[in-house]
Protein backbone atom coordinates (compact mmCIF):
# COMPACT_ATOMS: atom_id res chain seq x y z
CA UNK A 1 0.00 0.00 0.00
CA UNK A 2 2.76 2.48 0.70
CA UNK A 3 4.47 2.21 -2.59
CA UNK A 4 1.06 2.62 -4.41
CA UNK A 5 0.67 5.96 -2.40
CA UNK A 6 4.08 7.02 -3.20
CA UNK A 7 3.43 6.24 -6.89
CA UNK A 8 0.34 8.38 -6.26
CA UNK A 9 1.80 11.22 -4.74
CA UNK A 10 4.89 11.30 -7.57
CA UNK A 11 2.19 11.24 -10.04
CA UNK A 12 0.34 14.53 -8.69
CA UNK A 13 3.60 16.42 -8.12
CA UNK A 14 4.49 15.92 -11.83
CA UNK A 15 1.00 16.45 -12.74
CA UNK A 16 0.83 19.68 -11.06
CA UNK A 17 4.56 20.74 -12.16
CA UNK A 18 3.30 20.50 -15.28
CA UNK A 19 0.54 22.78 -15.13
CA UNK A 20 2.65 25.46 -13.34
CA UNK A 21 5.34 25.14 -16.40
CA UNK A 22 2.98 24.98 -19.38
CA UNK A 23 0.96 28.46 -17.39
CA UNK A 24 4.14 29.85 -17.24
CA UNK A 25 5.12 29.19 -20.88
CA UNK A 26 1.72 31.05 -21.77
CA UNK A 27 1.97 33.94 -19.51
CA UNK A 28 5.52 34.48 -20.85
CA UNK A 29 4.23 34.10 -24.55
CA UNK A 30 1.45 36.75 -23.51
CA UNK A 31 3.68 39.02 -21.99
CA UNK A 32 6.44 38.94 -24.48
CA UNK A 33 4.07 39.37 -27.60
CA UNK A 34 4.73 43.05 -28.65
CA UNK A 35 8.36 41.92 -28.45
CA UNK A 36 8.08 38.92 -30.55
CA UNK A 37 6.02 41.25 -33.46
CA UNK A 38 8.95 44.11 -32.59
CA UNK A 39 11.42 41.23 -33.78
CA UNK A 40 9.36 40.04 -36.62
CA UNK A 41 8.98 43.53 -38.05
CA UNK A 42 13.20 44.63 -37.52
CA UNK A 43 14.15 40.82 -39.10
CA UNK A 44 11.39 41.54 -41.90
CA UNK A 45 12.62 44.80 -42.37
CA UNK A 46 16.61 44.14 -42.17
CA UNK A 47 16.33 41.18 -44.45
CA UNK A 48 14.26 43.42 -47.65
CA UNK A 49 17.70 45.77 -47.09
CA UNK A 50 20.04 42.78 -47.53
CA UNK A 51 17.85 41.44 -50.27
CA UNK A 52 17.93 44.41 -52.09
CA UNK A 53 21.70 44.49 -52.42
CA UNK A 54 22.44 40.62 -52.83
CA UNK A 55 21.03 37.46 -53.88
CA UNK A 56 19.63 34.51 -51.92
CA UNK A 57 23.33 33.43 -51.50
CA UNK A 58 23.67 36.40 -49.78
CA UNK A 59 21.38 36.38 -47.76
CA UNK A 60 22.57 32.61 -46.42
CA UNK A 61 26.06 34.20 -45.89
CA UNK A 62 24.12 36.92 -43.47
CA UNK A 63 21.91 35.05 -41.90
CA UNK A 64 25.08 32.72 -41.12
CA UNK A 65 27.28 35.73 -39.59
CA UNK A 66 24.10 36.68 -37.98
CA UNK A 67 23.98 33.23 -36.59
CA UNK A 68 27.80 33.10 -35.37
CA UNK A 69 27.33 36.23 -33.60
CA UNK A 70 24.17 35.52 -31.42
CA UNK A 71 22.58 33.69 -28.99
CA UNK A 72 19.26 32.40 -27.63
CA UNK A 73 16.26 31.26 -29.26
CA UNK A 74 14.28 34.59 -29.48
CA UNK A 75 17.96 35.47 -31.49
CA UNK A 76 17.65 32.28 -33.35
CA UNK A 77 13.92 32.83 -33.68
CA UNK A 78 14.44 35.83 -35.24
CA UNK A 79 17.32 35.18 -37.45
CA UNK A 80 14.98 32.14 -39.21
CA UNK A 81 12.06 35.30 -40.18
CA UNK A 82 15.28 37.26 -41.64
CA UNK A 83 16.36 34.38 -43.51
CA UNK A 84 13.27 33.63 -44.32
CA UNK A 85 11.81 37.07 -45.65
CA UNK A 86 15.61 37.54 -47.29
CA UNK A 87 15.06 34.59 -49.84
CA UNK A 88 11.63 35.51 -50.39
CA UNK A 89 12.35 38.77 -51.62
CA UNK A 90 16.42 38.37 -52.73
CA UNK A 91 17.28 37.36 -56.87
CA UNK A 92 17.59 33.19 -56.66
CA UNK A 93 21.46 32.14 -58.69
CA UNK A 94 20.62 29.46 -61.05
CA UNK A 95 20.68 25.75 -59.69
CA UNK A 96 20.40 27.57 -55.70
CA UNK A 97 17.84 25.32 -55.09
CA UNK A 98 18.52 22.35 -56.82
CA UNK A 99 19.11 18.99 -55.21
CA UNK A 100 17.04 20.60 -52.04
CA UNK A 101 14.75 17.90 -49.82
CA UNK A 102 11.10 18.68 -49.90
CA UNK A 103 8.61 18.85 -47.30
CA UNK A 104 7.71 15.56 -45.52
CA UNK A 105 11.92 13.91 -46.07
CA UNK A 106 13.31 14.62 -42.63
CA UNK A 107 15.62 12.68 -43.38
CA UNK A 108 16.99 14.14 -46.49
CA UNK A 109 16.67 17.19 -44.65
CA UNK A 110 18.57 16.35 -41.71
CA UNK A 111 21.15 14.99 -43.38
CA UNK A 112 21.18 18.14 -45.96
CA UNK A 113 21.42 20.94 -43.08
CA UNK A 114 24.09 18.64 -41.74
CA UNK A 115 26.66 18.70 -44.85
CA UNK A 116 25.54 22.44 -45.88
CA UNK A 117 26.80 23.54 -42.62
CA UNK A 118 29.96 21.49 -42.60
CA UNK A 119 30.62 23.04 -46.00
CA UNK A 120 29.77 26.80 -44.72
CA UNK A 121 32.36 25.95 -41.34
CA UNK A 122 29.48 25.09 -39.28
CA UNK A 123 30.19 21.31 -38.58
CA UNK A 124 28.52 19.85 -35.62
CA UNK A 125 26.78 23.53 -35.10
CA UNK A 126 22.50 22.64 -34.27
CA UNK A 127 21.62 25.90 -34.79
CA UNK A 128 23.26 26.42 -38.37
CA UNK A 129 20.88 23.23 -39.08
CA UNK A 130 17.89 24.49 -37.55
CA UNK A 131 18.46 27.99 -39.50
CA UNK A 132 19.37 26.35 -42.79
CA UNK A 133 16.13 24.27 -42.84
CA UNK A 134 14.99 27.54 -43.68
CA UNK A 135 16.59 27.46 -47.34
CA UNK A 136 14.72 24.45 -48.55
CA UNK A 137 11.26 25.78 -47.29
CA UNK A 138 11.98 28.60 -49.62
CA UNK A 139 12.83 26.82 -52.59
CA UNK A 140 9.74 24.78 -52.13
CA UNK A 141 7.43 27.64 -51.48
CA UNK A 142 8.93 29.85 -54.47
CA UNK A 143 8.34 26.18 -56.52
CA UNK A 144 4.54 26.58 -55.52
CA UNK A 145 4.19 29.89 -56.29
CA UNK A 146 5.99 29.45 -59.69
CA UNK A 147 3.32 26.04 -60.75
CA UNK A 148 0.32 28.75 -59.78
Amino acid sequence: MNALKLLLLIGMAVLVLGVLLIGGFRYWLKTNQSRFAELRERANREAGVVAARTDAEGCVIEALKRHASTHGLLAEAENKVFLSKCLELARRPSGFCEGMPVSGEIVKLATWTVQECAQRGYGGDQGCGRLLQVIPEACEKASRLREK
